[in-house]
């Protein structure tokens, strides 16, 4: 496959690091993750990364509520990810022989 250069960014790749001032990019400068988590607090650089509860903590679940009016905690489902949100859907919606 022949692919034409993108001369933006060749441009872009030779003068950018030496540039004072970058009117281009879309991005800003990336953090480090000293920087990132500098501020962050303990009670969260101390949460544990497992997958926690399955069906949702009521912490989120009371938060995901306070979204809206006259909701409760137990009209909220909490799936991982839009895969298993999907699932949901379709499994409620979809029987055998449709």
């Amino acid at each position: 496959m022949k692919i034409a250069p993108f001369k933006i960014e060749e441009w872009m790749n030779r003068y950018e690091s030496s540039a004072l001032y970058d009117l281009t990019t879309t991005c800003i400068k990336p953090l480090s993750l000293k920087e990132l988590c500098s501020s962050v607090p303990d009670e969260i650089m101390n949460k544990n990364l497992g997958y926690g509860d399955i069906e949702g903590s009521d912490r989120l679940k009371d938060a995901i509520k306070n979204l809206y009016i006259n909701q409760e905690r137990e009209n909220i489902t909490v799936t991982h990810g839009a895969i298993g949100a999907n699932q949901l859907v379709f499994l409620s919606l979809i029987e055998k022989g449709d």
